[in-house]
């Protein structure tokens, strides 16, 4: 029994990151789309209360260029807000394309360790004793065993576990 992870496990982790970044990406559009209806809203709001202000007070010319500053400053703000969501979601579409940089990376890396374990077995099983004569395979087994000892590839530790199955009679 060895504590060291199996090879799915490593796709499963590297899914659930990509699964994250991808979420990531959502919440950061889900976030710019209702950051800018909020400045809106409020713009609206205030562009009303100044309206209000100003028909009670009928001013004149003051009170509309003074509506009309408000009018500038609030598409400023929204200019400004829009920069930075476009700032936060282009931060995680990156991240989301690094997790995929990172996927294929470790797909890679599963598949050259998994090659190298299928390597390794070969070569076990070009060192196997011949069977025995009464069939009990005894000395392939004691073989495989102290070959299962000295590895700690769990792919490999797999591969003999099954041959030894197989050599037991067990398929």
């Amino acid at each position: 029994p060895r504590s060291t992870p199996k090879p799915s496990s490593a796709a499963s982790d590297v899914y659930k990151r990509q699964t994250l970044a991808q979420q990531g990406v959502t919440l950061a559009q889900e976030a710019s789309d209702k950051s800018l209806a909020e400045i809106r809203a409020q713009a609206a709001r205030g562009l009303a209360s100044q309206f209000q202000a100003a028909g009670r007070r009928a001013a004149g010319g003051g009170t509309l260029a003074a509506l009309g500053q408000v009018g500038r400053d609030t598409e400023r703000a929204i200019s400004a807000q829009q920069a930075q969501n476009d700032a936060r979601i282009q931060a995680a579409k990156m991240a989301a394309a690094d997790v995929e940089a990172t996927k294929t990376l470790e797909r890679a890396e599963l598949m050259d360790r998994q090659r190298y374990a299928q390597e390794q077995f070969a070569a076990i099983l070009a060192g196997m004793p011949d069977e025995d004569l009464i069939g009990k395979n005894m000395d392939r087994i004691r073989y495989l065993r102290a070959q299962r000892a000295q590895t700690a590839d769990p792919a490999l530790i797999e591969m003999i576990n099954q041959r030894i199955k197989v050599e037991e009679g067990g398929y």
